[in-house]
């Protein structure tokens, strides 16, 4: 016995160690876990992103700093309110609709819309997010963060570094502590799905030129040629003192949106690139850079500034014979690649017919850039279409400013009035159909551009090229495919129908009555010959729906210049009808308190519905209860 005493004590002095050094440990993991949750906490507090967390009913329970700086408002006014107010309303049906296709195996959602600050200041942003669901598939939280994406900021520099040092320590810790670790779990997944989901590449570099992180997100073209972006970096660092990112590793310079070329055997990346500075523990010098590929940022640009095509060949209504015999053939050629000629008069729908044939192309997707060749100044035509270098002129914009044929790269050009082209510029648009790469005015370097040309006239273009007016060798490169649209004259059995077109997009396609005009009405419609064609039958359709009082139309609610002239060519008798006629004013006045006519029947009608409750009548109304109680001071309304 007294042999085994003390074997048993020494080992029990072993196992005692043991758990003082397992425990020691735990209490250093414990420490450091904490002190990089409030690392992420403080990380997501100062991100230039605003970040915002809202329940399952859209209550905003949480929002960082950036997002009261953007919005105008402090963090106690903005919690526990609606955040569908910050959006315009005409966008939030349809996020509502996205929204309600978010599902446990689908959670994370993204979407564009409009939004107002408290300054009246309406911007554009891109959300991304992610939706956090309990074990029964119902809705925890909403995460999101947004950004102003026409003028997009650089990746956030601490976030990102956060996430390199803590990712894969994150994952392992989360397995080992279980519930204790669930918010820093949520935590990374949300940092996770924003990284895999932005379109940007962001490399992290050292003073020594070699790339430590980088991740390309989407883009193919960046990972394919990896190789040639790291080779490109590492000698703008070390050897060109002109570049933008050695002036950042070496003084300091951040810079933003600054276009950088990396040459690369398959051809060359232009991206818009921005760089922060980043002063490590250690002391050792990096630096991060943003790239974004400029022909998404003109992507973008085209999206938000109208250069896209909207219309379909099923958007032309027409039931001429003549008519559908056009769009048949412009069907037939709209997949090819050729150079299209559209001949038509004013006012007959040829940009309608471009967009048609962009649309159903294989360039669809790509943009659609529309140019009015006879509005643009002739000293201006160049620099419109082609773009211009840095400095190439006296109030040149810093950093040039590419053109239209840039812009419309991948997709289709409209020249719209080609007939109006200068001489001069003619020259240049044959070169760049032969060629196939532009130069910007002042510059030097050939950019490679893949555009569908389509051109559209009023003029007979063969009648231009006798008299020296349009250059002959110009009109064979672009009189590909010939197609000419006939005048609203030629084909009147379409008056009718557009005319009831028109008056049911502006009734909001409501229902329409059964008697809408009348004989006389419908035949002084037909005689009339509509020299300014769909354009100016679409107007008189506006003008008559506002100024009518009641169905059917009579002749006496079309413009009297109609009459007038149907009358100087004997084709009606004289018909007695009221010469005095109604100002736009008084036509836009008495459209407006139409208007608010029916919004005042309709919120009684909903306070009677909802037994006075003003917070489901705002709800109803997609309107904030404060713009309600507006409204009810406007109409005199007492609950």
């Amino acid at each position: 016995m007294s042999h085994i005493m003390p074997q048993s004590l020494q080992w029990a002095q072993i196992q005692i160690e043991e758990l003082r050094e397992r425990l020691q440990k735990s209490q250093a993991e414990n420490k450091i876990l904490h002190l990089k949750e409030e690392q992420y906490n403080d990380i997501l507090l100062n991100m230039n992103e605003a970040v915002e967390k809202d329940n399952a009913d859209y209550a905003i329970n949480y929002v960082n700093k950036a997002f009261c700086d953007f919005y105008g408002v402090s963090q106690e006014e903005v919690l526990n309110t609606d955040s569908m107010d910050w959006v315009v309303p005409e966008d939030r049906e349809r996020i509502d609709r996205q929204m309600q296709n978010i599902t446990p195996q689908n959670p994370d959602y993204r979407y564009t819309c409009r939004v107002r600050t408290t300054r009246g200041k309406e911007f554009w942003i891109e959300v991304l997010g992610h939706c956090f669901f309990d074990k029964k598939g119902n809705v925890l939280e909403y995460q999101d963060i947004s950004r102003d994406i026409t003028h997009y900021k650089s990746a956030a520099e601490q976030a990102e570094r956060f996430r390199l040092q803590m990712e894969e320590k994150v994952r392992l810790r989360t397995l080992e502590l279980g519930n204790a670790n669930i918010e820093l779990s949520k935590a990374n997944s949300y940092l996770q799905t924003t990284l895999n989901n932005i379109s940007e590449g962001v490399i992290v570099v050292e003073a020594n030129g070699e790339v430590m992180f980088l991740n390309y997100g989407s883009n193919t073209a960046w990972s394919k040629n990896e190789m040639y972006i790291r080779k490109a970096i590492k000698e703008a660092v070390l050897q060109d003192k002109t570049s933008a990112i050695y002036q950042l590793m070496t003084n300091q310079d951040t810079f933003t949106n600054v276009e950088i070329t990396f040459p690369t055997p398959h051809g060359d990346i232009q991206s818009l690139v921005s760089g922060a500075y980043l002063k490590t523990e250690d002391g050792l010098p990096q630096c991060v850079l943003v790239l974004r590929p400029l022909s998404e940022v003109k992507h973008l640009v085209n999206k938000f500034s109208g250069a896209q095509a909207r219309f379909c060949f099923k958007d032309i209504v027409t039931q001429s014979p003549i008519m559908v015999d056009t769009i048949k053939f412009a069907e037939k050629v709209a997949p090819s690649d050729g150079n299209v000629v559209i001949e038509g008069e004013s006012g007959t729908g040829k940009e309608l017919f471009a967009q048609s044939i962009h649309n159903g192309s294989t360039r669809k997707n790509e943009p659609f850039v529309a140019v009015n060749c006879g509005a643009i100044p002739r000293d201006l035509i160049a620099s419109e279409l082609f773009g211009y270098a840095d400095g190439s002129f006296t109030g040149a914009k810093k950093g040039g400013k590419p053109g239209k044929f840039e812009m419309a790269t991948g997709g289709t050009i409209f020249l719209d009035e080609i007939g109006d082209m200068p001489l001069e510029q003619q020259i240049s648009l044959l070169r760049v159909i032969q060629e196939r790469h532009i130069t910007r005015i002042g510059g030097n370097k050939e950019i490679p551009v893949d555009v569908r040309i389509i051109c559209a006239t009023n003029k007979d273009l063969i009648e231009e090229v006798e008299q020296g007016n349009f250059r002959q060798d110009l009109f064979y490169r672009l009189n590909v495919i010939n197609i000419h649209i006939p005048p609203l004259r030629q084909r009147k059995e379409d008056i009718t129908l557009l005319f009831k077109n028109f008056i049911s997009k502006l009734n909001k396609n409501q229902s329409l009555p059964t008697e809408l005009f009348n004989e006389t009405f419908i035949n002084i419609l037909t005689d009339y010959n509509w020299p300014g064609n769909v354009r100016e039958l679409q107007n008189v359709t506006e003008r008559t729906f506002f100024v009518a009082n009641k169905y059917p139309l009579e002749p006496k609610d079309l413009p009297k210049y109609i009459l007038d002239t149907l009358k100087k060519e004997e084709i009606i008798p004289r018909l007695n009808i009221p010469t005095e006629t109604i100002s736009l004013s008084q036509m836009r006045k008495e459209e407006r308190l139409k208007k608010e006519d029916n919004e005042k029947a309709l919120i009684l009608k909903l306070l009677k519905e909802f037994n006075g409750n003003a917070s489901r009548v705002a709800k109803e109304m997609d309107i904030s209860r404060t713009a309600l109680y507006a409204k009810f001071k406007k109409y005199q309304i007492e609950k």
